[in-house]
């Protein structure tokens, strides 16, 4: 087995660990310093994806590796678990929408009474989110229910005739959708096209890791190897000293100093069960939003005239008094008319709505692995009692909305979508090892050479988008293991 050494090993390469490489190589401690980052997909060009497009597995663009051999399912099999593995990970098929989270939805203990409160704040996070919102270009609002301290890098998209009205009703509730859609052409990427088709952009406009962050791999002291496949850690007294890799049909065992994974939430808990980890909470809670879709019926507007396939956003039935009662949920408007379907038929005197809930984890929601160790199992039960109870609520929402746009109709979906493409929850952070697998800054509270990037380490799911918060936390801990004195 052949042996190798580097200072910093990190493991997936989409949008949380390449944001946190990015962000380390700018650190006077990184001078000299030798960095590997393993990708289990392969490395494929736009082209190739765009090529691809109509092929898809649940729901995703086709990558040359299908995600749904790596990993197996039982109880609720129609629940979807979707990810993109391949260089840049699910940066390569996300739609680029780029929300925060809101202050209250790292509190809803204290505040709510239900989940877990984050072990850090909003206030925290928020120079985090400015500089995550930079990187990814962000096109938005002057006005948003969030607090900022800086204004979004590009304008606001056009809102369509159906979002203004619901912006006259609902005022600073409603907003034009902040996104990695560029709204005018930046140096790296063309303006949006609104074509509809973002999960592979025909001209490579939305933020991708291939696209703008592709200068961290080509720094010399970055090596990149795809087709690389994590086994296991070697962890001893607390320590994780090597990585087993099976790497061209033949295994390396690669040392380091810091580890860091950079998976997602069914591949992270993975490696560090099969490793020997027995964190309590390591592995439970694999949760995500849940949504339900609703056509809406106009005589008098346009539901498709707005800039971007998701123009607009609604707040006001996210963060209300309700709460206490009942779960979050924010409402998207998707511009591109839906051709086709038994769901949604064609039409521009339309609008198509998505209600997005926010869920929580439950320990029955869990990741093993099969009986030869090879693949993690997903094991869902279904989404907590206070989501399923919370979609009940569907229908007065639309109602509202019907109502301030004068639908003539409206007709929600049968059935609620089968994933929202956000996996989160099973590596969750939080302030000790009873409630919680990493702490604060993401360092695992055991192996403290070691931390887990990524929505594994939500301890709660809003029903906002997680990739930003995905971007600022792997900036906040770059900053946290590298600027001198952050840590003590």
């Amino acid at each position: 087995m052949k042996k190798e050494h580097y200072d910093i090993l990190i493991i997936g390469s989409g949008i949380s660990s390449s944001f946190f490489l990015t962000r380390i190589l700018q650190k006077k401690e990184i001078i000299g310093k030798k960095i590997l980052v393993l990708e289990k997909g392969y490395e494929e060009s736009h082209s190739e994806r765009k090529a691809r497009r109509f092929r898809k597995h649940n729901g995703v663009v086709a990558t040359k590796l299908d995600p749904s051999k790596t990993f197996l399912q039982t109880d609720d099999t129609n629940k979807k678990w979707t990810y993109s593995p391949s260089f840049g990970g699910s940066s390569n098929c996300w739609y680029g929408n780029t929300l925060r989270f809101l202050p209250n939805d790292f509190r809803t203990k204290s505040i709510y009474g239900y989940g877990i409160d984050w072990p850090l704040t909003y206030e925290e996070l928020e120079n985090y989110y400015s500089i995550a919102e930079n990187i990814f270009q962000v096109s938005g609002p002057s006005k948003t229910p969030f607090p900022k301290t800086s204004s979004y890098p590009l304008p606001p998209h056009k809102l369509s005739g159906f979002d203004k009205l619901l912006q006259k009703k609902f005022g600073s509730l409603y907003i034009a959708t902040p996104c990695a859609r560029p709204s005018i052409s930046i140096e790296q990427r063309p303006k949006c096209c609104n074509s509809g088709v973002c999960h592979v952009c025909p001209i490579d406009s939305k933020f991708t890791v291939t696209n703008s962050l592709s200068g961290a791999y080509e720094d010399p002291r970055v090596i990149l190897k795809t087709e690389a496949k994590a086994e296991y850690l070697r962890i001893e007294n607390g320590i994780a000293k090597s990585v087993l890799i099976t790497y061209q049909e033949k295994e390396y065992e690669i040392s380091a100093d810091l580890f860091v994974l950079g998976a997602n939430a069914i591949f992270n808990p993975f490696l560090l069960i099969r490793s020997g980890d027995n964190s309590p909470e390591l592995g439970k809670g694999i949760n995500e939003q849940v949504s339900i879709n609703c056509s809406m019926e106009l005589d008098q507007i346009t539901g498709f005239d707005g800039s971007t396939v998701i123009s607009g956003l609604g707040y006001m039935f996210y963060d209300t008094p309700e709460r206490k009662k009942t779960s979050a949920c924010l409402v998207e408007n998707h511009t591109a008319p839906i051709l086709g379907g038994n769901r949604w038929k064609n039409g521009f005197n339309r609008a198509n709505v998505k209600f997005i809930f926010e869920d929580l984890r439950q320990s029955q929601n869990r990741i093993e692995f099969d009986s030869n160790g090879k693949l993690p199992i997903v094991v869902y039960k279904g989404h907590h009692p206070r989501t399923q109870a919370a979609l009940k609520n569907t229908e007065k929402y639309a109602s509202e909305i019907a109502k301030a746009v004068s639908a003539s109709s409206f007709t929600l979906a049968e059935s609620i979508n089968s994933t929202e493409s956000h996996i989160q929850g099973t590596v969750p952070m939080g302030n000790s090892t009873g409630n919680s697998v990493v702490d604060r800054d993401l360092v695992h509270h055991k192996i403290r050479n070691l931390c887990v990037l990524g929505s594994s380490s939500f301890p709660t799911s809003p029903p906002a988008n997680p990739s930003l918060t995905i971007a600022a936390l792997s900036l906040r801990t770059a900053d946290r293991l590298f600027d001198s004195g952050s840590r003590s």
